[in-house]
């Protein structure tokens, strides 16, 4: 198991050196008509294997494009952390795949500038460490280590 990330419990929380991470995803344009075409077709591609047979191409978009690093942008990330029992929270916002950019950019200084560092939360390891990851990579920023 990697001890950079885990999915645990809260509690004592100030014992040990943790940041509590949370990330928020949307859908990259609000309906697949809106899309390049580019686009389109790669969700046309991803929909192929009937997963979301029971929905329209737009439909299926709208409702779950949001959870693909490839169709979203991370519109928001937080942290948390408790130091002599003081919870404090830290939020970056997106709209924009520039702002995205710098908002990654923003978080890797801190998560690097971190030693000893273990991130919590709900789903990190199957959901928010690799959108982050993904989302770095095609940025071409480098991936805090």
């Amino acid at each position: 198991m990697n001890e950079f990330f885990e999915d645990i419990p809260f509690g004592e929380l100030d014992k040990r050196k943790e940041l509590v991470l949370d990330i928020e995803t949307a859908r990259r344009f609000p309906t697949l008509e809106y899309a390049p075409k580019e686009t389109a077709e790669a969700w046309n591609n991803h929909c192929k294997n009937d997963r979301y047979k029971e929905l329209t191409l737009s439909q299926s978009y709208e409702k779950y494009a949001g959870l693909f690093p490839e169709f979203n942008i991370i519109c928001a990330i937080s942290i948390g952390y408790d130091k002599d029992r003081v919870f404090t929270v830290i939020n970056w916002t997106a709209s924009n795949e520039l702002e995205e950019k710098k908002m990654l950019m923003e978080f890797a200084n801190i998560i690097s500038n971190q030693l000893n560092l273990r991130l919590i939360g709900h789903t990190i390891k199957t959901f928010d460490i690799p959108h982050i990851v993904a989302k770095m990579i095609s940025h071409r920023l480098g991936v805090p280590s």
